[in-house]
């Protein structure tokens, strides 16, 4: 995650959260995901550099990300930065299933065996040619 255009040299109240599909005034902040970052840092120019901001296994799911930039538990329009509307209409991410290292061999290999059992088109040796009756 990064961030710009916060305050310079402040810590913030950082949030993953399941998807919210509105975020209403005064709404309190719903409880974090496990293994989510507690807090982020900005600069000396207010940017927040890249960080990690969950590790661990992640669960499948569509995700809301918030900023409690008063650090009053609530969301505040106009003061907390939420990304909430990025992906599939109101999500701000969502998390996908990883394919399984398991089936990568066995696709890989009905896709080479489909490839040598369809017959493929012979050309025609010689040149051929069709007169139509007239």
């Amino acid at each position: 995650m990064t961030g710009a255009n916060f305050s310079a040299s402040k810590t913030y109240n950082f949030y993953i959260v399941v998807d919210q599909e509105t975020w209403a005034d005064g709404m309190a902040i719903p409880e974090r995901v496990p293994g989510t970052v507690i807090i982020v840092s900005s600069n000396n120019n207010g940017d927040i550099a890249s960080t990690a901001v969950w590790t661990g296994p992640q669960t499948v799911g569509k995700y809301d990300i918030v900023v409690d930039v008063n650090g009053n538990g609530q969301y505040d329009p106009g003061i907390d930065a939420v990304d909430d509307s990025d992906i599939e209409v109101t999500a701000g991410f969502s998390v996908i299933p990883e394919l399984s290292p398991s089936l990568i061999l066995p696709l890989f290999m009905i896709a080479t065996l489909l490839t040598i059992a369809v017959p493929k088109s012979r050309s025609r040796k010689g040149n051929h040619t069709r007169q139509r009756p007239t």
